[in-house]
């Protein structure tokens, strides 16, 4: 075997080395974005199933943690009207979206709308980082 070989098998290696940091990076990018995604669909979950608690009195998710009481309150009191509706289109929903950057603490990692139809009813902040642990920050009325 000459140097030429010897050097031309080393190069093959090397040129491997960034295809695979790059393969990992975009592996570890696609994974993070589906966590994330999955974690913004369970938010509007839990407040979609909390807003029909109301109507059904029962007791809303347990991972839903209220900062100041009085946003509970404030959540029931906003749901509760439109759980008499007899209209079966218009349904109670929540859509969640990625937190506000905006905001000047930065703390929101979710904005949750709820909807009864296409009327918005309240708008929550909510940060978590788990689906097991959601805690509303602040909420405003459309």
């Amino acid at each position: 075997m000459n140097e030429l070989q010897i050097n031309a098998g080393r190069r093959k290696r090397r040129s491997l080395v960034p295809i695979l940091i790059i393969a990992i990076a975009g592996g570890l990018f696609l994974w993070g974005q589906s966590r994330k995604d999955s974690l913004t669909r369970t938010v509007a979950s839990t407040f979609e199933s909390a807003a029909l608690d109301v109507c059904d009195r029962e007791s809303m998710p347990n991972s839903i943690h209220w900062t100041v009481p009085g946003f509970k309150e404030m959540f029931i009191k906003t749901i509760r009207p439109a759980c008499d509706g007899n209209d079966p289109d218009l349904l109670l929903n929540a859509h969640a979206i990625e937190g506000d950057g905006q905001d000047p603490g930065g703390n929101a990692t979710h904005r949750v709308t709820i909807q009864h139809g296409a009327v918005a009813l309240l708008r929550l902040r909510v940060h978590t980082r788990d689906e097991s642990l959601i805690t509303v920050i602040g909420w405003s009325k459309p």
